[in-house]
């Protein structure tokens, strides 16, 4: 009887020691795959975390604004360029437009006084260009009658004779400039008066 109640007693013990190792166990597995999911889960939330913190709207606006686009994804740069081409052509035109209006004063042989039939020519041109802001340069030629010396200076007395009628009827000095060729630019070379009374003048040439 007494082996019987010491093998029992014995048998017992043994089981309940083994009973506790064993929730000891399960305690410390629980443990560990608490601490495992705590680490993905704050892994998965620190990578969540730096994708969210790429702003790729704000590197898509840096790339255009580099690019030279504006916010519509227009090359801002290209319309300011062909807005002045067409700035640059209109200037032209009207430069253009303008000297053609101007008509060339001629002057008799070895004269540089305006002559009679010269005065409402000059008037015309004199209106076309205080209706206009450009600059004049008048252009003094003569024939290829005397020196080159005489020439040159003949040719000057006749610029200043028409920027005098110019001034006269209200076009401003600082508008005007003169320059004279002599015989050296002529519009015609036959050796006949008909031609050398064209080479005898004062054209008008516009400045931007």
């Amino acid at each position: 009887m007494n082996r019987l109640m010491i093998y029992s007693a014995s048998l017992a013990f043994v089981l309940l020691t083994g009973c506790t190792q064993k929730q000891a166990e399960i305690d410390v597995s629980d443990t560990t795959q608490t601490q495992q999911s705590v680490q993905q889960n704050s892994q998965n939330d620190s990578n969540n975390l730096n994708v969210s913190s790429v702003n790729t709207p704000d590197v898509v606006e840096t790339d255009l604004s580099n690019n030279g686009l504006n916010s519509s994804g227009v090359d801002s740069s290209t319309n300011n360029s062909n807005d002045s081409i067409v700035e640059d052509d209109s200037s032209e035109i009207q430069i253009a437009n303008l000297e053609d209006k101007l008509k060339t004063i001629y002057f008799d042989f070895d004269r540089f006084d305006l002559k009679s039939t010269q005065q409402e020519t000059l008037l015309s041109n004199s209106q076309k260009i205080k209706s206009n802001e450009s600059k004049i340069k008048l252009e003094g030629n003569c024939d290829e009658w005397g020196t080159s010396e005489y020439n040159m200076a003949l040719g000057l007395k006749r610029t200043l004779s028409v920027k005098n009628a110019l001034i006269n009827d209200g076009v401003t000095p600082d508008r005007i400039s003169m320059v004279s060729f002599g015989e050296g630019n002529p519009v015609c070379t036959d050796k006949t008066s008909d031609c050398w009374s064209k080479n005898r003048r004062v054209d008008f040439k516009v400045l931007p």
